[in-house]
């Protein structure tokens, strides 16, 4: 096997549990509106449309119509697992009516892993998450606004559960989970906006079916990956010797 074509080889097989990967700033995007950049699509809303800046993508919640943008994905099959892993920094108010999400998994007409924004008790804000209800289970710590949070979002098709981890080093870290509300035959990644008071900044995307892949940016290659780029690096040195 010629060294170029291994190289291609390999590098189609480190990149195949990875979906979509994504600093989501400017650069390398253009600067304004997120929708038409990075096969982002409109699906719901013509007013407010999400931004793209240096330092990531802005989701604001308020009164009035809100742009929603989703991301096409590779169908997902039963007994598989997504996950999303982005960083997050949230400010300008907690909001109290556990209806707010602003990052899920979806197929169009419902919805799994919502992500929210919600209030904490002592705290600035937390994190919520449910299945494809407004019935949140919240993360057990507060969080700071103004602090970026790494965030791991996972669905699991055909038994529905639902996990959410915040800075974790592996997925046995701390986590939570929902079966909250069913959805099937996910296939795209929902940026959302609504009423509510906070603003969340995303950055650092990654959607995988692996938990490695999407814990880190830019992402960790599954095991079976880095093998084989370590082959495709021997076969390269024996062609040169």
């Amino acid at each position: 096997m010629a060294a170029g074509v291994c190289a291609a080889v390999v590098a189609q097989a480190a990149n195949a549990s990875i979906m979509y990967s994504s600093t989501l700033r400017a650069p390398p995007l253009i600067s304004g509106g997120l929708a038409g950049q990075d096969s982002w699509v409109v699906s719901s809303g013509a007013q407010n449309a999400i931004q793209v800046g240096s330092a990531g993508t802005t989701l604001v919640n308020g009164s009035g119509p809100r742009e929603d943008l989703t991301h096409a994905l590779t169908q997902i099959t039963t007994g598989q697992t997504y996950y999303v892993g982005f960083d997050v920094t949230v400010s300008g108010g907690a909001n109290t009516d556990n209806a707010t999400y602003f990052m899920a998994f979806n197929n169009g007409t419902s919805y799994a892993t919502r992500m929210f924004v919600t209030s904490a008790t002592g705290s600035n804000f937390t994190l919520g998450l449910s299945g494809n209800t407004n019935t949140v289970t919240a993360w057990g710590t507060g969080l700071t606004f103004g602090t970026s949070y790494r965030v791991v979002g996972s669905y699991t098709q055909g038994t529905n559960v639902t996990k959410l981890w915040v800075n974790p080093t592996s997925a046995a870290s701390t986590s939570i989970t929902s079966t909250a509300g069913a959805a099937t035959n996910i296939n795209s990644i929902l940026l959302r906006q609504d009423s509510g008071t906070s603003t969340e900044l995303v950055s650092n995307m990654v959607v995988s079916t692996t938990f490695n892949e999407a814990a880190t940016f830019p992402a960790i290659p599954a095991p079976g990956a880095v093998a084989l780029i370590g082959l495709a690096g021997l076969v390269a040195r024996r062609r040169r010797n």
